[in-house]
């Protein structure tokens, strides 16, 4: 990397290149993309935030004291054709506009930060003298598919991003087997290893999940590799089990023909309102994450610092939430073995649950934003030529 020749700004400014930002937008990144924003300015850096929102309140999303370090700026989503590969071509426009201003702005930048494809054009060209780099997150694309569609989907998205890892100055890894996807892809990139974090203030109220009611919980956008087919598989055989009474509510915007009709079963639907959420989270009793494939589901950090014991899926980072010691870690796409995992958490004792509880709060601690942000910081400034 050739240095730019200018002295570099006070404080240190990072470009954080997003698709978007919750709850103007939903899931697990675009929730990422807030919280990453909020703890590199508590850092002490300078935030130039790049989102698609023509509405957006930075005094919802951040502290007066955040909002005196970050500088949003709007690129609006660019239109494209429902023609197959519309999605890419939207990212790529995005991330033209995107580049653009950053070519102006350049002069006062230290970093850059993308997420998802947001930064397309920008790692492909390059900024003169400023480091570039890549979170894809989940990776979703280099993992297990379902059908041949979801199949056709993960092929056109992997060979851009094959060439976005390659060609960025170093990838951020949300850790466990997300590492070693990076790394069978480039063997020679930089990885960053930085996971998902949470909020203290997730920590401030106990679990009220009723010992005579167990709820389990649910969240997460409908698309096939949230495993909600297997869920639906295993939960009317739980539902009969007069041994537990166990209820099921979802967060999410799962459709009506994929929806169980029953008396203890609870859609809530895609949900903006986080007090709400957190709300309904402290009510459970448990949370299931099936999926096929995944990043480091935030959802399964606000489950913990929740105090509930979590059932998921041993697929991308998942392995460094989840383990016998707060929940069950099981075999992605296996029904029964959901099912077995499920029956063995509903069979707890309340202090046997507590504990299992108590454990997923002490895990969670360990991935506090404000320490993400302060090691997110001083790994960007390592980078500097």
């Amino acid at each position: 990397m050739e240095p730019s020749g200018k002295l570099h700004p006070e404080p240190f400014c990072v470009a954080l290149l997003t698709d978007g930002l919750f709850p103007l937008s939903i899931g697990g990144m675009q929730k990422h993309s807030v919280r990453l924003a909020a703890s590199l300015a508590d850092a002490g850096a300078r935030v130039l935030l790049f989102h698609p929102h023509e509405q957006l309140d930075v005094a919802v999303l951040f502290s007066e004291k955040q909002r005196a370090n970050i500088e949003a700026i709007y690129i609006p989503w660019p239109a494209a054709a429902p023609v197959p590969g519309h999605y890419l071509l939207r990212n790529y426009r995005y991330s033209k506009a995107i580049h653009e201003v950053l070519l102006r702005e350049q002069q006062r930048i230290n970093a850059v930060y993308v997420q998802g494809f947001a930064g397309w054009k920008t790692i492909s060209s390059g900024l003169k003298g400023i480091p570039v780099v890549l979170n894809l997150h989940g990776m979703e694309m280099f993992q297990a598919m379902q059908g041949w569609r979801n199949n056709v989907q993960g092929f056109m998205l992997r060979l851009p991003a094959a060439r976005l890892i390659k060609k960025a100055d170093a990838v951020v890894s949300l850790g466990g087997k997300l590492s070693h996807i990076i790394a069978r892809i480039a063997p020679t990139q930089r990885i960053l290893t930085l996971p998902v974090g949470i909020d203290d203030s997730w920590f401030e109220e106990p679990n009220q999940a009723s010992p005579k009611e167990k709820t389990v919980l649910f969240v997460g956008r409908y698309e096939w590799r949230k495993g909600l087919d297997l869920l639906n598989q295993v939960m009317p055989k739980l539902l009969k089990d007069t041994r537990f009474q166990v209820s099921f509510r979802f967060i999410g915007d799962i459709p009506e023909d994929k929806r169980l009709v029953h008396d203890r079963v609870f859609y809530e639907g895609a949900l903006r309102d986080e007090q709400r959420i957190r709300r309904i989270y402290r009510s459970a009793y448990a949370l299931v994450c099936p999926s096929y494939s995944e990043g480091m589901p935030t959802v399964i950090l606000e489950a913990m610092a929740s105090g509930l014991p979590v059932v998921a899926s041993d697929v991308g980072a998942v392995a460094l939430l989840v383990s016998a010691e707060n929940g069950r870690l099981i075999e992605p796409g296996n029904a029964a073995v959901l099912e077995s995992a499920l029956e063995a958490i509903l069979k707890l004792t309340e202090p046997e649950a507590a504990a299992l509880g108590a454990a997923s709060k002490t895990k969670a601690a360990a991935f506090n934003w404000k320490q993400i942000g302060r090691l997110t910081l001083q790994a960007l400034q390592e980078l500097q030529p």
